[in-house]
């Protein structure tokens, strides 16, 4: 059966991690099933609002915006989930502010990713900042 442009297809996810205030924050990267050569597609950071973790549902919207071609990335602020950080669960928003910026640059600094096009994607309290 050929494929055609509308036809989802399955999403590859890994573990990465990257700094944020001195600390490694966790997250998961989505990429395409396929990505044509020399192509760098959209992409689109992810986290919930205040103590959620990406366990908590994210997968599912990331999955989706893999396969409908975006580079995805499901993160953990610092101090929560699978992130460093103590006390755990310190819940402070200029933190997970700066972990969005960290995330955004570490995110652009990736081959596979279109740097110019990278949208965020936020629920509850993200969803709004």
């Amino acid at each position: 059966m050929q494929q055609t442009a509308l036809e989802e297809t399955e999403p590859m996810r890994r573990d990465v991690t990257f700094v944020s205030g001195g600390l490694r924050c966790s997250g998961w990267l989505y990429t395409p099933d396929s990505i044509a050569e020399g192509l760098r597609p959209p992409a689109v950071v992810m986290a919930h609002g205040f103590s959620a973790v990406k366990e908590q549902g994210l997968d599912r919207f990331a999955e989706r915006f893999a396969a409908a071609g975006l580079v995805t990335l499901v993160f953990d602020y610092r101090y929560f989930g699978a992130s460093e950080g103590m006390p755990r669960g310190r819940l402070f928003p200029a933190d997970q502010i700066e972990d969005y910026r960290n995330a955004i640059t570490w995110l652009s600094e990736q081959p596979e990713v279109g740097a110019a096009r990278i949208g965020l994607w936020g629920t509850s309290y993200r969803g709004r900042s």
